[in-house]
């Protein structure tokens, strides 16, 4: 059974994405969301704090289904895992195009960029825990994670925003190819 608290949460993120449908999410107020959703703005405010966690809401829900498609894949990550989990990730965009398109052209590229930065994070820190690595220079786990996360971001944006003209399975191919295992590799020393 659904509480009113959760068919709150998911009227607002819906009326979120109604609004992103005619604007850009700076020119979006709480006001719009909230005369679309059907509730009082106060309503909204006792949920999300601003129209940007709305908005980086809906961006972890579908990064969160990602993660539970992935992570039986993490804890035995090997050299061909990375072409498995990109394949997931572009089939996943495929699934959900139209709501990713109204995130990816919202002019919101550092809530997208900001979120997909913080899965990553996790992502890699799960292979590390997983395969008893240590990390020996954390600075280098932070460049190789914007590594990652910033040409991961650009690709599947540019994959979906071009009208997926290759395959999730063909552009799996292609970002596994650009984001090679020796990246991973190398951020980590193995006791």
């Amino acid at each position: 059974m659904t509480s009113v608290s959760e068919k709150t949460i998911e009227k607002v993120k819906v009326a979120m994405l109604s609004c992103l449908e005619t604007q850009p999410l700076h020119k979006v107020s709480i006001k719009t969301i909230a005369e679309k959703a059907g509730i009082s703005r106060q309503s909204i405010y006792n949920y999300f704090p601003s129209k940007e966690k709305i908005f980086s809401c809906i961006f972890d829900d579908l990064l969160e289904e990602l993660m539970e498609e992935i992570e039986p894949i993490l804890k035995n990550f090997d050299e061909n895992s990375s072409t498995l989990i990109s394949q997931l990730g572009f089939t996943l965009i495929q699934q959900n195009a139209d709501m990713v398109t109204l995130l990816f052209s919202s002019d919101a590229d550092h809530l997208c960029y900001d979120r997909l930065r913080h899965h990553a994070s996790r992502w890699m820190g799960n292979i590390a825990r997983n395969h008893g690595i240590i990390i020996d220079d954390p600075g280098y786990l932070e460049y190789a994670v914007e590594h990652v996360t910033g040409s991961g971001y650009h690709v599947m944006k540019r994959w979906l925003l071009n009208g997926m003209p290759y395959t999730p399975e063909e552009m799996s191919k292609i970002h596994s190819h650009l984001m090679s295992f020796p990246l991973l590799q190398g951020m980590m020393v193995q006791e």
